[in-house]
C-alpha cells in the first residue's frame, strides 16, 4: 500500500472510533436502577471506572500511594475499600495523574479515568466525581450505565504481591512529591464527593 492509502484508512479508523464512542449506550441520560457496592461501616469505597473503546487493549494501573491496587481493561472497573482518612490516589499508563483525597467512612467515591493520545500509548487523567458541578446527575448516570455493564474488579487487601510493582511505585510517589514542591495543582476529592 502507498502512503496515502495507509494515511486515509488510518484517518478513517480514528473517525469511525469516535462515532462509535459518541454512540455508545452510556449516553444515554435516562436514569439506571444500578445498586452500587456498599462499603463497610468503618471504610470508604473508590470504584475507577474508564471509557469503554479508548484504548481498548491497554490496562491502566492504579495504585493507593506505594500501594498497588490493580489493572483495568475497557471491559471492568476497579473496586477499593480503604480506611477512611487522606489519600494519594493514582493511575500510569504513558503518564501518572493523581488525586489528593481525604474519604470518609460508610461512603461510596467515583473516579472518571479520562484517556487522551500520548507519544507511545494512551495517557490517564484522573477526574473524581463532583456533585456539585454542573450536569453531576447526568455524569452520574453515565459512570453508573459503564459500570453497570462490565464486570467488577475487587482489591482484596494483602493479595496483592506488592514486591512486583514496588518500583513503580516509588517512581510514581517520587513524582507526586516532585509535583507537590512545585505546588503543580492536583485534582482533589473531598470527603463530600460521593455519589448519593
Amino acid at each position: 500500500m502507498n502512503r496515502i492509502a495507509i494515511i486515509t484508512l488510518f484517518a478513517v479508523l480514528l473517525l469511525f472510533q469516535r462515532h462509535v464512542v459518541a454512540q455508545d449506550s452510556e449516553e444515554d441520560d435516562t436514569p439506571i436502577a444500578f445498586e452500587l457496592p456498599a462499603p463497610a461501616p468503618d471504610k470508604a469505597l473508590v470504584i475507577f471506572t474508564r471509557p469503554p473503546l479508548e484504548a481498548p487493549v491497554i490496562q491502566f494501573q492504579y495504585y493507593d500511594g506505594g500501594q498497588y491496587l490493580g489493572k483495568i481493561g475497557p471491559g471492568s472497573y476497579l473496586v477499593y475499600e480503604c480506611d477512611p482518612g487522606s489519600h494519594v490516589l493514582w493511575g500510569k499508563s504513558e503518564n501518572m495523574s493523581f488525586i489528593d483525597a481525604d474519604l470518609e467512612a460508610g461512603r461510596v467515591y467515583l473516579v472518571n479515568t479520562r484517556v487522551t493520545s500520548g507519544l507511545t500509548r494512551a495517557r490517564v487523567d484522573l477526574v473524581p466525581y463532583d456533585p456539585t458541578q454542573k450536569n453531576a446527575e447526568r455524569l452520574k448516570n453515565r459512570l453508573l450505565r459503564r459500570i453497570s455493564t462490565r464486570e467488577e474488579i475487587r482489591v482484596q487487601a494483602g493479595a496483592l504481591d506488592a514486591s512486583d510493582h514496588a518500583k513503580q511505585a516509588a517512581r510514581g510517589l517520587k513524582r507526586y512529591e516532585q509535583l507537590k514542591a512545585k505546588e503543580t495543582r492536583l485534582e482533589t476529592m473531598g470527603a463530600d464527593m460521593y455519589v448519593q
